[in-house]
């Protein structure tokens, strides 16, 4: 008898590995329009945009997003970029990088938050203000919410599988995608990149009329 048990991990169905079928800014659209018929309180809601948003611009992962506090808010909105110290999955620090326009959503997404002090966090435990969510239970009510809009194909981990898909389809420079992301190797960074059709199509009309004749 197999006796083998998966672990549960932060942001994914339990008895499961990486879900990384990916939610891209189309699909991110369409999640942000459909929350508002999501069967929960407004104030539910409200977390779930604002998790929703971050996990969609910044590419992050669950247990990193629960460790944000309104000063790295602060720091999006002045200079575009989170700075995460030690609070990754590899234990190395990175620069997560805004554009203009995200910086502008996730304001606008987290204007009715009134935030006292720059040590709050941005996902709140029942211990108040300071205390930072549970990664495992956070990542799980986020997922009843995706599945329940999505399907049980995708998690919270397919927004950061849409985010490195998008950015290879802006860039394809790979090395560049592995060290916005914070992977360790360029082969991870590869694994997460979903090539649809439309991509196929697309790197082969590239090769129209761009071939020498002898």
């Amino acid at each position: 008898m197999n006796t083998t048990t998966t672990k549960k991990r932060a942001g994914r169905p339990a008895g499961t590995t990486k879900n990384r079928r990916p939610i891209c800014l189309e699909e991110y659209r369409k999640f942000m329009q459909a929350i508002d018929s999501y069967d929960v309180s407004v104030e539910r809601k409200c977390v779930i945009k604002r998790a929703v948003v971050l996990l969609r611009y910044g590419g992050f992962r669950i247990s990193e997003l629960t460790h944000l506090r309104y000063s790295d808010l602060l720091d999006l909105y002045m200079i575009n970029r989170i700075a995460l110290s030690n609070n990754t999955k590899t234990k190395k620090p990175r620069d997560v990088l805004f554009s203009d326009g995200a910086v502008s959503e996730i304001r606008n997404v987290f204007s009715c938050i009134d935030f006292k002090d720059e040590n709050e966090v941005l996902f709140k435990g029942r211990g108040g203000v300071f205390d930072k969510r549970n990664p495992t239970a956070f990542g799980a009510e986020l997922n009843r919410a995706i599945s329940a809009i999505f399907g049980k194909q995708y998690s919270t981990h397919s927004f950061r599988a849409g985010y490195i898909t998008d950015l290879f389809r802006a860039n394809n420079d790979a090395s560049v995608i592995q060290h916005t992301v914070g992977h360790s190797n360029v082969s991870t960074t590869l694994g997460y990149r979903f090539v649809e059709d439309a991509d196929k199509v697309s790197a082969v009309d590239c090769l129209t009329g761009t071939e020498e004749v002898a």
